[in-house]
């Protein structure tokens, strides 16, 4: 097969790649929202209600907010959410800078150089295949799948 064609292909498969990474971490805003913004923000009032309130019944709803807050925000950390994250921007990164490089490889008019680039393209592509430790679901209905 043509270096160039290769290259092209790896264009493509770089960008579905970084893009579906993309995709996911979208699809992940509103359950990161939920577990962290909502547990905080309950645990915060529920804090807050104790501390400024007096009233046995203030108390117990105040209580009853900030376990829910504390229990939204501790199932976000034991799910490992933020380093899951944190993976699918680095490969998500990854990937779109290996993009960009075959593209701009693809214009180097000297062939053997190309060829040469192209080798030691390859080689880093394997390693970021090889060193994902995640890859992006179709679905957040599907993440424990």
């Amino acid at each position: 097969m043509d270096v160039t064609q290769r290259i092209s292909d790896r264009i493509r498969e770089c960008r579905v790649e970084a893009d579906s990474y993309d995709v996911w971490l979208r699809q992940l805003r509103g359950p990161n929202f939920m577990l962290v913004g909502i547990g905080s923000l309950l645990a915060f009032l529920g804090g807050s209600a104790i501390l400024t309130c007096a009233g046995e019944a203030i108390n117990k709803a105040a209580g009853i907010m900030a376990l829910i807050g504390g229990s939204l925000t501790g199932l976000h950390s034991w799910l490992g959410c933020d380093a899951h994250q944190s993976e699918c921007n680095r490969l998500s990164a990854q990937f779109d800078s290996l993009r960009s490089r075959y593209e701009t490889l693809q214009a180097e008019p000297d062939e053997f150089h190309k060829r040469e680039k192209f080798r030691e393209l390859e080689a880093e592509l394997a390693k970021v295949k090889e060193g994902r430790s995640t890859r992006p679901r179709k679905s957040i209905w599907r993440f424990w799948q």
